[in-house]
């Protein structure tokens, strides 16, 4: 059995209804704080994997000469999905921070 994420629980809750129809009572979630704060993370995961290439300039932003995320290839995936992996890094990272 894969490990569950502890995604902090509802950033935005709503109330609980009873259905009209069955009489049980629903309970609407809004978003799992992990992802309010992978949404927050978002220009900072954009801004780790640096621009799109143009020419010559592979646009990687680097770490002591190091590429900060991997380059974009059919093995590890597309920018966006490179750039939404990073995202939900921090995310899990501040999660672990506050102890969820």
């Amino acid at each position: 059995m894969a490990d569950q994420i502890k995604d902090g629980g509802p950033a935005f809750p709503r109330d609980s209804y009873k259905d009209s129809e069955t009489g049980l009572i629903v309970q609407q979630n809004g978003m799992s704080l992990r992802d309010r704060i992978a949404i927050a993370a978002l220009p900072s995961a954009v801004e780790d994997y640096g621009q799109p290439a143009t020419g010559h300039n592979k646009g990687q932003r680097t770490d002591r000469g190091s590429p900060v995320l991997p380059w974009a290839n059919p093995a590890i995936g597309t920018r966006e999905e490179i750039i939404a992996r990073q995202a939900y890094r921090y995310a899990d990272a501040m999660l672990k921070a506050r102890g969820c």
